[in-house]
């Protein structure tokens, strides 16, 4: 995983990263959370493991919002939207990028596979200093 995140991280012109790992593993249907929007500076690298595979539909968030009338990050009422999406089919060692708060995404996966959703956490000083000043706050309040 790490060769593969290489040259995207190579290119990363932020201060600090950091990282969110998700495991999916079973042939559950979809998404157990349904379509959703993951939040803004947050990278997704998706890496499929199989051995089945997996479809994952895509639609643009203004795409999605206008079709849901709706700009709630999670939908779980998405089944008739699907075909509105666009659909791709992840095959063992495929790997799927998205931006951060570009689009809604949920999974189907009837076939047992493992995947690992990799969140990269892009952070400037700016955001530093905000994590820093609520972590500080957060603490005195406690004391």
């Amino acid at each position: 995983i790490a060769s593969l995140m290489a040259p995207y991280l190579n290119r990363s012109s932020v201060d600090s990263v950091s990282y969110r790992i998700t495991l999916f593993m079973g042939n559950s249907g979809f998404t157990p959370f349904g379509a959703h929007l993951d939040k803004p500076g947050l990278d997704v690298m998706h890496f499929h493991f199989g051995p089945g595979a997996k479809s994952m539909t895509l639609w643009a968030k203004e795409e999605f919002q206008k079709l849901t009338k709706s700009k709630a990050e999670h939908c779980h009422e998405y089944e008739s939207y699907l075909g509105a999406g666009r659909s791709f089919t992840l095959k063992q060692g495929d790997v799927l990028f998205f931006p951060a708060d570009k689009f809604y995404h949920v999974g189907e996966y009837d076939d047992f596979s493992i995947a690992a959703a990799i969140g990269i956490i892009k952070e400037n000083p700016k955001s530093l200093l905000k994590k820093a000043l609520s972590t500080w706050e957060s603490d005195i309040t406690r004391t």
